[in-house]
């Protein structure tokens, strides 16, 4: 929308198969606002879109401070930062999403979801991993892995496995300009995270403390390039949609 790659009616369609209301809030007005209003803000204010930025404990890659932010988002696991259009600049904001477990917040529907805008450093720096170099990594991560894991003989196929499996048949449709590549990074590196996070679940078939810490160090370097390449490939898109006019 932002881009001009997409409308309003277009981007809210969408959404709402995904979440019935969606709200924003300002980071120097506690109203939230719909869709259009917000995006009629963000324009004003030369932000040219939202990059994605999945973290984990240990990886706050592309994440812009200060750590009132960052505390933030690693509690949620992922953010969103202002870009700016071309020759412009972008606010030093980011969005985070309400936990929507939220147990200090009862009157919260459950089928609203908050995001909310709060300050940043520094304007966030565009991310120019491409689909292909991050495909490319986590590729091999997964080579290695496998390597690690064969060699140890750690591996282990858990009942949680089975339930991740059943879930593949699922897809969320990505943004405008996402090429066919790009969205089959997306399922590919969401497969990836997920059965990581099955697997460091237990510890396989680990028999030693040494074992544990082996199998454990290439699941999470694995789990660090998926989460790399799920976010380059949902980026994609921002690289690739014309600039709005």
């Amino acid at each position: 929308m932002l881009r001009g790659s997409a409308s309003i009616d277009q981007a809210q369609h969408v959404l709402h198969s995904l979440t019935p209301r969606l709200v924003f809030v300002p980071h120097d007005d506690v109203t939230p606002l719909s869709l259009p209003f917000a995006v009629a803000r963000w324009r004003a204010m030369n932000v040219a879109g939202w990059q994605y930025v999945p973290v984990a404990p240990g990886d706050l890659n592309g994440l812009p401070g200060p750590a009132a932010f960052s505390s933030v988002a690693l509690d949620i696991g992922v953010a969103l930062v202002a870009l700016s259009s071309t020759g412009g600049q972008a606010p030093a904001l980011g969005l985070v999403p309400d936990d929507p477990d939220d147990p200090d917040d009862p009157d919260d529907p459950d089928d609203k979801a908050t995001w909310r805008e709060l300050p940043t450093d520094r304007p966030a720096r565009r991310d120019e991993t491409t689909a292909s170099d991050a495909e490319r990594a986590m590729l091999e991560a997964l080579n290695g892995t496998v390597a690690v894991v064969d060699e140890h003989d750690l591996a282990h196929w858990g009942a949680d496995l089975h339930d991740v499996r059943a879930s593949w048949t699922e897809s969320i449709p990505a943004p405008p300009g996402t090429s066919g590549r790009s969205e089959r990074l997306i399922e590919r590196s969401r497969r990836v995270l997920e059965i990581v996070a099955a697997a460091k679940a237990d510890d396989g078939g680990s028999r030693t403390l040494g074992e544990m810490q082996v199998r454990r160090g290439a699941l999470s370097e694995l789990e660090r390039t998926a989460r790399r390449a799920h976010a380059a490939a949902w980026n994609t898109g921002l690289m690739a949609a014309p600039e709005r006019r």
